[in-house]
């Protein structure tokens, strides 16, 4: 998922207790960026950023993932107990 940085990576993982789990990393630093699809203009690459939104989009869907955006307080509080 570039654009943030190069090489930008998210995490997806299916976990047992929480089922298909996707870690944001950068590509949202808040709720309130992913609600509007916001792309920060201090990133690296925006047009990189703005199709990993894109991706990362699509493949939450796809695999009906629950997305936990680490920069978000109230998202990071969800985190399960395994990866804390």
């Amino acid at each position: 998922m570039p654009g943030h940085t190069p090489g930008h990576q998210v995490l997806f993982l299916r976990l047992k207790e929480n089922g298909p789990t996707l870690l944001s990393g950068d590509v949202y630093h808040f709720e309130q960026n992913r609600k509007d699809a916001i792309v920060p203009q201090f990133n690296y690459d925006i047009p990189a950023t703005d199709q990993s939104i894109k991706d990362f989009e699509a493949f939450a869907k796809a695999e009906n993932a629950k997305v936990i955006i680490q920069h978000d307080a109230g998202n990071f509080a969800q985190t399960p107990a395994i990866l804390n």
